[in-house]
């Protein structure tokens, strides 16, 4: 079971990586990843993860950010199946990606 300190210091990393995320893509086009990351999207792996885990997020912080569970999260990471585009509009959002880029 979490315990306050442990929620408290986890909404501070959400917090910090939110806005580390907005600061470094300003222009929402995902143009600031590093081609690794590219090259990791490029090769099949799933996008929402390979992004979430560049940026720093653990599903659970992910989850927070976005408004989602961390069963839907993970979900979404493990494979092909639908997802409802303001799923992945929010997603994409605190990723700081255009959607696009995790619905190819």
């Amino acid at each position: 079971m979490a315990r306050a300190g442990d929620e408290d210091a986890e909404d501070a990393m959400v917090d910090l990586i939110l806005a580390e995320t907005e600061a470094a893509d300003t222009n929402g086009e995902g143009e600031d990843l590093p081609e690794e990351v590219w090259a990791e999207i490029e090769a099949g792996n799933n996008p929402v993860r390979v992004l979430r885990t560049h940026r720093g997020f653990s599903r659970a912080a992910l989850s927070k950010a976005c408004g989602l569970t961390p069963e839907q999260i993970e979900a979404i990471e493990a494979g092909p199946r639908l997802c409802a585009l303001a799923r992945l509009k929010a997603i994409a959002r605190v990723l700081g990606v255009p959607v696009d880029v995790l619905a190819d």
